[in-house]
């Protein structure tokens, strides 16, 4: 993994370096994929979702005002392509059409745990998701998490710490 920052790796896309592009692909991967399969259970819709958060991602890049904060920015697209595959689904249908459709492959890309503990990510408050999908799926510290959010460290660590108190409560129930 390149040492280079986010920042100098969105510059460096800019110049024409796709490769560069790669490697913040790379980083962020798993936390769009933990994002897009926090809110779909089709591996398929997942994969979609990812390929289509980081097309635009591309597309977009030049928009991006603080190249810093691509993380945090990558995700809040994610966030809009999720939004609109759900709105495209049919409520009535969804369910039981997705769970006769998936295959092996679905069944057997995240273990229940992890769905578990991927649905109770969601539902945390914005700050406190963001945070732990940065920290524990992207693989960043807090203050890297602090840099990309525009948010002292501290803060970071509080939302984190809440989390995990409110994943704690959240799971409670789940042991049996």
């Amino acid at each position: 993994m390149s040492t280079r920052t986010d920042a100098e790796l969105v510059q460096a896309t800019l110049a024409g370096e796709r490769d560069s592009y790669g490697e913040l692909i790379g980083r962020y991967e798993r936390a769009v994929f933990a994002l897009a399969g926090s809110k779909s259970i089709e591996w398929h819709a997942i994969r979609d979702i990812a390929q289509e958060t980081f097309i635009l991602g591309y597309q977009k890049l030049r928009s991006l005002r603080d190249p810093s904060l691509f993380g945090s920015w990558i995700l809040s697209i994610c966030r809009n392509q999720v939004a609109k595959d759900i709105r495209s689904r049919k409520p009535a249908l969804q369910l039981s059409t997705d769970m006769e459709a998936r295959g092996e492959e679905d069944r057997n890309m995240l273990s229940d745990e992890t769905q578990l503990v991927l649905s109770a990510v969601m539902e945390l408050p914005e700050p406190q998701r963001v945070a732990v999908l940065l920290r524990y799926f992207g693989g960043y510290s807090v203050d890297e998490i602090a840099t990309q959010t525009h948010q002292p460290a501290g803060t970071v660590g509080s939302h984190l710490s809440r989390a995990r108190e409110a994943l704690r409560t959240l799971m409670k129930g789940c042991d049996a």
